[in-house]
């Protein structure tokens, strides 16, 4: 089995064992046939084989100073179909929108948003992380300033009466 997409015309695919033909276009995404078959339609220009881009998910890298996320270059210059596939499978944008924009410039403020999403979620996650760290700090403290046996603890009763604040003179 080989992947391939569409990139001209369209292709009348039918899964294996299936009597129903789904046209296949450039805007559908990749999909598997036989080699022979995928051979086939490479050679006559209608599909070109298809190989998916390497790419970490965003709850996997939360992007700090040392640990940034490379992000894939777009434009409108680029063909409909190149920026649906990093839409879909960089950015995550679902099938429907997908199918439903039919300009680059929809795929690419689709993309955009995308973006923008994934960076709220990245900074969420990044002041959750934060906030935990520091509640698991202040736990330890916590724990330390318990657990010392030579520190004083002013907060047992030790049948002193506090001290009585007055008012003073005032201090020019």
């Amino acid at each position: 089995m080989r992947t391939v997409k569409i990139v001209k015309g369209a292709y009348g695919y039918r899964k294996e064992g299936s009597r129903i033909t789904e046209p296949k276009t450039r805007t559908d995404p990749p999909f598997d046939l036989p080699a022979a078959e995928a051979a086939r339609i490479v050679d006559l220009g209608v599909a070109e084989y298809y190989t998916a881009p390497v790419v970490k998910k965003p709850s996997q890298s939360v992007a700090t100073p040392s640990n940034t996320v490379q992000e894939p270059e777009y434009h409108s210059g680029m063909k409909l179909a190149e920026l649906k596939d990093i839409a879909a499978t960089i950015y995550g944008v679902g099938e429907a929108p997908l199918k439903s924009a039919t300009s680059k410039a929809k795929v690419i403020e689709l993309i955009e948003t995308a973006k923008t999403a994934l960076a709220t979620i990245r900074a969420t996650a990044q002041e959750a992380k934060t906030a935990e760290t520091a509640e698991a700090a202040k736990a330890a403290l916590a724990n330390d300033a318990g657990d010392s046996e030579d520190d004083e603890d002013d907060s047992a009763d030790d049948g002193e009466p506090p001290p009585e604040l007055g008012t003073g003179e005032p201090v020019t």
